[in-house]
């Protein structure tokens, strides 16, 4: 079973760059994240463009929890600093438990479609 701060530990890097898109989940008491790498997004139109393999992998996300969310180290406060350090674990940990209990920036939100 993966801590919320064992998940936060290993997306740190990922958070701090502000590139990746990470997807939260939990499964029982579990807690599990995962980066993907769009080829193409939108923001404001919350629209996503992943490969195949990443398509498939999200869909299994989203079956195992519809809560299931998408965070930023750029659009979303997830503590990461402009200076290129990176976040605080506890910080991080902070971040995600709120954002996933009270905010859910869901991955269901977006509108996602497998890279051509």
């Amino acid at each position: 079973m993966a801590s919320l701060r064992e998940c936060a530990r290993n997306i740190r890097e990922d958070a701090a760059d502000g590139i990746a898109w990470i997807a939260v989940w939990k499964e029982g008491r579990s807690w599990n994240a995962e980066p993907f790498y769009p080829e193409d997004f939108d923001y404001g139109c919350a629209t996503m463009k992943i490969e195949a393999d990443d398509f498939e992998r999200l869909q299994e996300i989203m079956k195992a929890d519809p809560a299931a969310m998408f965070v930023n180290g750029y659009y979303t406060n997830i503590g990461c600093h402009d200076d290129g350090t990176l976040p605080d674990v506890q910080v991080l940990v902070d971040a995600l438990r709120w954002l996933y209990e009270d905010c859910q920036p869901l991955v269901s939100d977006w509108a996602i479609e497998e890279a051509v």
